[in-house]
C-alpha cells in the first residue's frame, strides 16, 4: 500500500512569496466634490417652472388704427414668436366702446389659430352700456402654435354716427396656456375719421403708396371684375381721368 507523506514547505518559500488579498482602495471627498454633486442632480431635476421664469414674455398687440363712419374693418391681434413655447391654448377679452363699435366678431382664416377649437361670445355688462367685450377662447390638442403673425381677427363695423369719435381696444386679459409662456399684453386704439379723397390706405396723408394702388385700378368700371368703388372719387362707375384729377389736388396733404 502506497503512503502518503506531508511535508514541510521548503524554506525558500517565504511568507512574503504567498498571495495576499488587495485590500479598497479608499478615497477621502472634499466639500468641493460633494457641493459639485449636488449641483449636477439639482440641474438634472430643476423644475420647469423655474426654467420658465426665464423665458422672454409673448408679446399679444392690438393696433392703432382708423376707420370711416359705417365701415367695416379687420383689426389684427398679433403675437411676438411662439415658436418652441409650447402654446396650445389661449384665452382673451377684449374692449372696446360699443358707443363707437356697432357690431364685434372673430374670424381665424389666415391666422396662426386657423383650424383651433374655438368659442367666442360678445359681453355687454349692464352697469356700463358703453363698453363691449369679446371673450375668445382657442385650442388645439395638435400641434402647438408657431411662428409670429396674426393670432385672430376681430371685425369690426363702426356705427354710421360716429364720425370724429374714438374707440381703444384694449385687453382686459391675456392668457396663454395655463399663464406659461407669460404674455404682455399691448392694446391699441381705433379712431373715426372721414377719408380724404385720395387717401385710399387710411393713413391720414395722399401720398405715393395712394397713388400706386389708384394706378392699379385706373380704367376700371363697374362691370369689370375686382372694380372698386374707392377709387371712383366722382360716383360715375368709372376710375377715369376726372378721379385723377381729384385725386392729384389732394395729393401731399
Amino acid at each position: 500500500m502506497t503512503r502518503l507523506e506531508l511535508r514541510p514547505l521548503p524554506a525558500s518559500i517565504s511568507s512574503s512569496s504567498k498571495p495576499r488579498l488587495s485590500r479598497p482602495l479608499r478615497r477621502s471627498f472634499s466639500c468641493a466634490d460633494v457641493f459639485s454633486a449636488f449641483l449636477l442632480v439639482w440641474l438634472v431635476t430643476i423644475p420647469q417652472s423655474i426654467v420658465a421664469q426665464g423665458q422672454v414674455p409673448v408679446e399679444i398687440r392690438l393696433p392703432e388704427i382708423t376707420a370711416e363712419p359705417g365701415e367695416t374693418i379687420l383689426v389684427p391681434v398679433t403675437v411676438s414668436d411662439l415658436t418652441g413655447l409650447g402654446v396650445l391654448s389661449s384665452n382673451l377679452v377684449i374692449g372696446y366702446d360699443a358707443r363707437v363699435v356697432q357690431s364685434a366678431r372673430v374670424l381665424y382664416q389666415g391666422t396662426l389659430t386657423e383650424g383651433w377649437s374655438h368659442a367666442e361670445r360678445t359681453l355687454t355688462p349692464a352697469s356700463q352700456d358703453s363698453v363691449g367685450l369679446m371673450s375668445i377662447g382657442v385650442f388645439t390638442v395638435e400641434s402647438p402654435a408657431i411662428g409670429a403673425g396674426t393670432f385672430v381677427y376681430l371685425e369690426m363695423t363702426v356705427d354710421e354716427s360716429a364720425l370724429g369719435e374714438s374707440s381703444p381696444i384694449v385687453f382686459d386679459s391675456a392668457i396663454l396656456n395655463d399663464r406659461s409662456p407669460q404674455a404682455v399684453a399691448l392694446d391699441g386704439h381705433l379712431t373715426i375719421r372721414a377719408s380724404t379723397p385720395g387717401d385710399f390706405n387710411l393713413d391720414g396723408n395722399v401720398d405715393f403708396t395712394d397713388f400706386l394702388q389708384f394706378a392699379e385700378h385706373f380704367g376700371e368700371g363697374e362691370a369689370d371684375e375686382g372694380f372698386d368703388p374707392r377709387f371712383d372719387i366722382d360716383g360715375n362707375g368709372q376710375v377715369g381721368f376726372e378721379d385723377f384729377l381729384v385725386f392729384a389736388s389732394g395729393f401731399g396733404q
